[in-house]
Parts: C-alpha cells; structure tokens; sequence
C-alpha cells in the first residue's frame, strides 16, 4: 500500500443539492476530524440517486485535484442497506464511496491499489456526535472517513480490505476505421451534451484527418466538422466541438443542444462520426 501525499483537497461530491442543510453539516463533519483541511464542492447538483451521472462526474475531474486528494462521494441510493461502504486508494489520491458503482467509470482509468472496507467503530475518534440511523452516512461514516485520512490517519486504520466492489455498466465508445460510435453522458447548465468520445478515440480513428474533415450525425442531424470553441460557427449553429476536457461534446453556440434535440436522458443522444 503506497503512501498517499498529504497536501491535497478534500473534493465533494453529491446529489444533496446546494440549498440543502446537508451539505453544510457533512462538511462540518470533515472540518472536524481535520480542522486544517482545505474543502472543496466540486457539486452537490448531480440529479437525485443518479449514480450513473455521478460515476461520470467524479472521473472527468479527477485528474484536476492533486496528488492527496481526498473525493468524498455521495450519491447513495442504498443508504444505510447492507452494501459495504469503501476508501479506494488509487495511488495518490483517496474515494470515499458507497459500494454502489459510483467509481465505475475512474476504475476503468486507473488500477485501485487498495479497496478499504470502513469500520465504523473506528470512526469514533473522528466524529463529534455518534452515529444516528441509517439515512445519512454522508455525515456519519463518509465524512468522519475523509476528514480522518485528511489529518493524516493510515487508511489501513480505517477498517479492512474489501473483497470486491460493485462497478454499474457504462456506456461504451466503439471503434472501427474512420468510424467511432457513443453517446452523451451529461447535460450541462447550458444544455451542452458531453459524451464519452474522448480525443484519444479520435486519433486512433481518424489518424492524418484534420478534425474540419469528420462528418457527425447526432440522431436525425448531420453536422460538418469538429470545432475547437462555440465561436468557429454562427449564434445559434447546432455543431460538435471539442471540449476542454477532450470530450466530444454536442452544443449551439449560444443555444441549447439539449433542447434541440429533445433530450431529458443524455444516453439518448446516439453520436456517430465519420471520415
């Protein structure tokens, strides 16, 4: 078990939603395991029980939060059922995470050194209040299990190694010559699509093209080019561009992609592109 960096954020990350008391007691939880821990919301809007989105979520920023890190996950459908409830060491950073698919998409990135199964009975000396019920273990056990790692406790004190995890099917990009095939993964506030077709596809597909040469269909609409930003094409063009998370991503400059296309589910958005 390599020892993780200390220096990191804790980064969380849940369905609870921004106006909810929730937020701010769970956060009062890590500050008092580790009172010098620096906190930080990556979102609390990922739509409720949505563990799919949040699976998403928490691995396309994950590369953006140093070595030390610390993810507090929460998007708990099951909560206080007899699934486990697990920290994945993933080298130099740290999930906290319902054993509920919630990593499915970062475990198919990067290897898991060390799947920890919490104890919570050593989580007492990391919690202000003991634990009260079953529906709100981001306060009782996930929380007090961040902030413990955040003031530097051995994950190996936490509880004891997991047998295995649960990881959720996810949606996968297929790959033929000239040819890729996905499919949106989120909507954004601006009704952006972004999908799982990532640059890396798009080298192995269409090696030597330039990206003014791939041809996208998005359901019934057929759009030339991959564009670099929203201004390459005219207020209120449907097109494709290239994110800045090396995502394909389906938008209107200045517009809604989502409502153009009449999607409540991004999954719905089947994307192919072609050369």
């Amino acid at each position: 078990m390599a020892e993780i960096p200390s220096g990191g954020f804790v980064a969380l990350i849940s369905d609870f939603g921004y106006g909810s008391f929730y937020v701010g007691v769970m956060k009062a939880a890590v500050y008092h395991a580790a009172p010098h821990a620096r906190v930080v919301d990556i979102t609390h809007d990922i739509s409720p029980q949505a563990v799919e989105e949040g699976s998403f979520i928490l691995s396309t920023v994950f590369d953006y939060f140093s070595p030390g890190s610390i993810f507090l996950a929460v998007v708990d459908p099951g909560v206080g059922g007899k699934r486990e409830n697990l920290v994945f060491d993933l080298g130099d950073r740290y999930v906290v995470a319902p054993d509920n698919g919630l990593v499915s998409d970062l475990v198919a990135r990067y290897e898991v050194d060390t799947c920890m199964a919490i104890n919570t009975d050593r989580l007492d000396l990391f919690r202000l209040r003991p634990e009260t019920g079953k529906t709100f273990l981001g306060r009782d056990v996930f929380a007090p299990a961040a902030g413990a790692l955040a003031s530097g406790t051995p994950l190996q004190e936490l509880g004891n190694p997991a047998d295995a995890f649960a990881t959720i099917d996810i949606p996968t990009v297929r790959l033929g010559k000239n040819r890729i095939e996905g499919c949106g993964r989120y909507i954004d506030r601006f009704g952006n699509v972004l999908t799982n077709i990532t640059s890396a596809h798009l080298d192995k597909a269409f090696s030597g093209h330039p990206f003014g040469k791939i041809r996208a269909q998005i359901g019934n609409r057929v759009v030339e080019g991959v564009q670099q930003c929203y201004s390459e094409r005219p207020q209120g063009t449907f097109m494709v561009v290239l994110n800045s998370w090396n995502l394909i991503e389906v938008s209107v400059n200045r517009g809604r992609a989502a409502d153009v296309l009449s999607l409540s589910d991004p999954c719905d958005a089947h994307v192919i592109l072609e050369c």
